[in-house]
């Protein structure tokens, strides 16, 4: 009988070690049940709402303001830059008198006199007497060139310069950069006016995680004795 004791005792302290050593290594003893909402996991895995699950969201560009273009940094809005043909004065210098305006004259060789079509340079006509044409001298003046010894340059007409053509005498040509736009697409968002990222409620995730209202965070519920 005292040995039967015995061994009811030591079944009852090897059941009472087991029990400890359940509670102290399992996560829900055996008298508890895992929660079926929850998986035991405490927490439930819902849709995040400030993404629509998307884990990104989508935000205003602050570089362009939403606009999705910025202005042109070449022209500086203005879609027009100054000729570099003519540096902006809409002219240029005559390439046929280098901006004299004027050409010598090919009749008199710049002289501005010519020889005398009466006396033949002599100043004395056929009978002695001195040349009524030019006064003795054997020369007159230039009638191509008025005695100056130049006449008006024929390609820019006296002027000096010319007309550019590459801006059309404006002193401005169309920006290369935005094209005459002014303005440019933003690189920050390539020009659609918003810009994607990552979502800072679900951190990317595109969910949240609450606790389980069932068992209150737990993950498990108390068996009924």
């Amino acid at each position: 009988m005292q040995f039967t004791n015995c061994r009811s005792i030591k079944s009852i302290a090897v059941l009472m070690l087991s029990l400890f050593l359940t509670c102290c290594t399992n996560k829900n003893p055996f008298w508890y049940q895992e929660c079926d909402k929850c998986k035991g996991e405490g927490k439930i895995a819902v849709e995040c709402i400030a993404c629509d699950g998307m884990g990104e969201i989508e935000e205003e560009c602050y570089i362009c303001n939403g606009i999705g273009k910025v202005v042109c940094w070449s022209c500086s809005g203005q879609g027009r830059e100054q000729c570099l043909n003519c540096f902006g004065e809409g002219r240029i210098e005559c390439s046929f008198c280098y901006g004299k305006g004027k050409d010598q004259c090919i009749w008199c060789w710049g002289d501005g006199r010519s020889d005398c079509m009466f006396c033949n340079r002599t100043g004395m006509d056929s009978w002695g007497n001195t040349c009524t044409s030019c006064w003795g001298r054997g020369y007159e003046s230039c009638s191509h060139c008025s005695g100056r010894g130049y006449v008006d340059c024929s390609q820019c007409g006296g002027r000096g310069y010319e007309n550019c053509y590459y801006c059309d005498n404006t002193g401005y040509t169309e920006c290369g950069l935005c094209f005459g736009e002014g303005r440019l697409a933003c690189s920050l968002c390539n020009g659609d006016g918003v810009i994607t990222k990552s979502c800072d409620e679900c951190e990317g995730e595109g969910k949240v995680y609450k606790i389980c209202v069932e068992c209150n965070g737990k993950g498990c519920f108390r068996k009924p004795f």
